[in-house]
């Protein structure tokens, strides 16, 4: 049952509701409802994708969302508005045998990083390719420093600076083959040197990924990274696991920022992140964590770039079945934040719970009735999924529901 919210005041005479506004006088509440509660629309069919796709999502601070994946040789994504990139994928035009891809919107068109597999460099090497909205090929593609590192690479993620023609791209520093699972490599994962770079003239022919830095060499982490854009600054946020739990750092043009990093102690075990910033002008950030291994628990804590996080809430407590893929965004038009993740309990499936401002819970879970393999919430208070029962494989746009 979704929890109950003010969401418009009209009069206290009766008034007349149109178009979720009210018309008339009077001072009641009123229900401010979009699309009912699992109504949801085909975004791209694609098909089933196979066990290897390595399928990811970016948020962009749940206002630009890209679903990309491995398919054979490319990278495809999806947004909110069906397949972008080039059509033959990202990568496509070169023999990377890409994997773990993370897409987000740069500059008139979308930018790629990778894995690229290919031998002899079969431990992991990063790969970036930008395309441009008019273009149907990718302009350029740039490999890591290392012809071929010795540690290997994986779990890439990637953000644009405010600019537009600049990226910050992070990546751990160890072999894809111990990250090649984020339920199967937990058990066994050790900490790894999680690394960023700049990715300089991200939108032109000749973009340059700067030397890598070193952000922390304690993270064990399942999943990339989390980066977002810090509204109104010059900066981006990062935040990830870090020792036992999670930090956050603020990265600029330069990585002079690197240090050093907020502790968020709330969330001890932490393997894998997301973030995301309310844009309501209190610069409140949501981290929100998968917590041990299977069977995890998913919490969230609250806090401001410069710190101040607070106790951890339990958004999803351990059970019997894996809990993954958590996901985190301020709606503007709820007030609120919103996490969804990926339950295994019953089959594969997304739910989704509301939050207040400071992070405590606003209602229980939410279950649009989806089947789901992974997905990803918005501002707009849906969630992007992947399901793969209908039809055959399609990318949908699910709503959860009323705020009441």
């Amino acid at each position: 049952m979704d929890s109950f919210e003010p969401r418009a005041w009209c009069g206290w005479l009766p008034a007349v509701i149109l178009s979720g506004g009210c018309f008339g006088l009077g001072n009641y509440e009123v229900d401010s409802c979009p699309l009912p509660l699992g109504t949801s629309s085909i975004v791209q069919a694609t098909g089933n994708l196979a066990a290897t796709s390595d399928l990811t999502f970016v948020s962009m601070n749940g206002a630009s969302r890209v679903a990309a994946f491995a398919d054979v040789s490319s990278v495809l994504a999806v947004s909110d508005d069906g397949f972008v990139g080039p059509s033959a994928g990202f990568f496509g035009a070169l023999s990377l045998s890409p994997r773990q891809p993370s897409v987000v919107p740069i500059g008139s068109g979308f930018a790629a990083l990778a894995i690229a597999t290919t031998s002899p460099c079969t431990s992991g090497q990063i790969a970036f390719e930008y395309v441009s909205a008019d273009s149907t090929t990718g302009d350029t593609v740039v490999p890591s420093a290392e012809p071929c590192p010795t540690a290997g690479s994986a779990l890439p993620s990637l953000v644009p600076l405010p600019d537009g023609a600049t990226a910050i791209a992070a990546w751990y520093q160890t072999s894809i083959a111990s990250r090649s699972d984020p339920l199967e490599s937990c058990a066994a994962a050790v900490a790894a040197p999680l690394v960023a770079a700049v990715v300089a003239g991200a939108t032109t022919d000749v973009p340059a990924l700067g030397q890598p830095v070193v952000l922390t060499t304690s993270g064990i982490s399942l999943r990339q990274a989390a980066l977002t854009p810090w509204p109104g600054h010059s900066q981006v946020l990062l935040a990830a696991p870090d020792q036992n739990s999670v930090s956050l750092w603020a990265l600029d043009a330069t990585l002079a920022s690197v240090a050093p990093s907020i502790p968020v102690a709330a969330l001890a075990g932490a393997r894998a992140v997301s973030l995301a910033i309310a844009t309501d002008g209190s610069d409140r950030v949501a981290i929100v964590a998968e917590i041990g291994c299977s069977p995890q628990s998913i919490a969230l804590a609250v806090g401001t770039p410069s710190g101040n996080f607070g106790p951890a809430t339990i958004v999803a407590a351990q059970g019997d079945a894996p809990a993954v893929q958590p996901s985190v965004a301020w709606v503007p038009a709820q007030g609120n934040w919103i996490v969804s993740w990926i339950s295994a309990t019953g089959g594969p499936h997304v739910l989704a719970r509301r939050f207040a401002l400071d992070g405590s819970a606003a209602g229980g879970a939410i279950d649009p009735a989806t089947p789901a393999t992974g997905a990803c919430v918005g501002v707009g208070g849906d969630v992007l999924a992947y399901a793969p029962q209908q039809p055959g494989g399609s990318f949908l746009n699910v709503s959860l529901g009323c705020v009441r």
